[in-house]
């Protein structure tokens, strides 16, 4: 399946919409990398279930969006599992946009999940030719992997942000690590009160699914290669409108977000 490449940035969304259009236009897809060593982008954020519901808990739910990275680098990216250290993680965040009379007034963060921690990459075509590497220890050459939504909001996949160096992309082996606490509907996935995806009580909102790939690949290139930082480019988002009315029917509800 041929998947849209995301436009990237360096910073959130959050920082950014003042400068963009507010949409994530698809760009071409590339028959060689360009880039300098590794270098992991998103390649498509939704395309694989789209933004998803996969529980609730009180007034709230848990959201899953599906991921698919790029290395568009001329370096492999490692992908290990843990215990091993040397993976992405993927933090997701959701936004609305809303109010006024172009439903543009405000705009706001409204839900954040924990990390998910990277594991065993594949060697699809997403965004460029991928030049078959070392998968599924590391992301080849002009290759994708994609995590379905499903995936991204098993909560036992998924990492907390507080153990996580954002810059470095560094943390430990137990970074991961569920002891001592009990799951629910919506636990560790994209958390979100429910009223605010209400599409009763937010007339015409649009959302934004963030997802960020943080790779300390990336990082240690950037010390060794100072003009040649990879590592400011990943951070993508894609628009979507809700179409679910009723989002809180316990955990066997699949309310789903459309991408846009």
């Amino acid at each position: 399946m041929v998947m849209k490449m995301l436009s990237h940035f360096a910073l959130p969304l959050l920082l950014l919409l003042s400068t963009s259009s507010g949409n994530s236009a698809p760009l071409p897809a590339q028959s060689a990398p360009g880039s300098q060593g590794p270098d992991i982008i998103a390649g498509n954020i939704g395309e694989f279930g789209g933004l998803e519901q996969f529980g609730s808990s009180g007034t709230q739910v848990g959201l899953g969006v599906s991921t698919t990275s790029c290395n568009i680098g001329n370096l492999e990216v490692s992908f290990f599992a843990l215990p091993d250290t040397h993976h992405p993680i993927i933090p997701h965040n959701l936004y609305r946009m809303s109010g006024g009379s172009g439903n543009d007034a405000r705009f706001e963060q409204i839900g954040q999940s924990w990390v998910k921690h990277a594991f065993g990459a594949d060697e699809a075509n997403a965004c460029s030719t991928c030049m078959t590497g070392s998968a599924p220890l590391y992301l080849g050459v002009g290759c994708s992997d994609t995590y379905a939504n499903y995936q991204n909001a098993y909560a036992d996949g998924l990492g907390s942000r507080a153990l996580i160096n954002p810059f470095t992309a560094a943390f430990q082996s137990t970074a991961m690590d569920h002891t001592g606490h009990v799951h629910t509907g919506t636990s560790h996935r994209i958390l979100v009160e429910g009223s605010d995806l209400n599409t009763t009580l937010n007339p015409g909102a649009t959302y934004y699914a963030e997802i960020q790939y943080i790779s300390s690949d990336e990082y240690a290139w950037c010390q060794t290669h100072p003009g040649q930082c990879n590592m400011y480019n990943n951070a993508s988002y894609r628009r979507n409108r809700w179409p679910c009315l009723h989002c809180l029917q316990g955990d066997g509800s699949r309310c789903r977000c459309l991408a846009l």
